[in-house]
């Protein structure tokens, strides 16, 4: 007997090539029929604050936030983006009976100093109740493969989507 859910997802960059693999793995893996819905292009703070966004609405599903921190802020990742990102989620994790699940992705620039700032926003945002939280590691650590990123996938990572 399949079950079925609504998942929506909020990434900082284009995430929509992903959504034939995530409904694959679904169903095969968990038996679940996904319905997948994305929100707009790199608007994770939106996505997170607004109580009219579809991640708000979601009340029966998974919240699913990819995030590459990088993608937020041009210049240093601060203690008061990592502030302000755990207080969007967490105000909608509180709002949302959805499932939230915030991913952290890899990055090709990625420092010591930001790995530090994402494992502090990872270890406060699993504090919270109905969040769960991954790190790079827990991502990619167990694939192995040469080399992760191309330059062609990271144009095409930061381009919006459009049908």
């Amino acid at each position: 007997m399949n079950r079925s859910t609504r998942c929506r997802i909020t990434a900082s960059f284009v995430a929509e090539p992903i959504e034939q693999a995530l409904g694959f793995i679904m169903h095969e893996a968990l038996g679940i029929d996904v319905t997948v819905e994305f929100s707009d292009f790199n608007q994770v703070f939106q996505e997170a604050l607004d109580p009219a966004s579809g991640s708000s609405g979601n009340n029966s599903g998974l919240n699913l936030f990819l995030i590459r921190p990088e993608d937020l802020s041009k210049e240093k990742l601060t203690t008061k983006l990592a502030d302000d990102l755990v207080s969007a989620l967490s105000e909608l994790s509180e709002r949302s009976n959805a499932r939230l699940i915030v991913a952290f992705c890899p990055h090709r620039n990625r420092t010591p100093g930001d790995n530090q700032w994402v494992a502090k926003v990872v270890k406060r945002l699993s504090e919270k109740t109905g969040v769960t939280c991954l790190a790079e590691n827990d991502l990619v650590g167990h694939i192995s493969v040469e080399d992760r990123f191309d330059d062609e996938s990271e144009i095409q990572a930061c381009i919006p989507y459009t049908e």
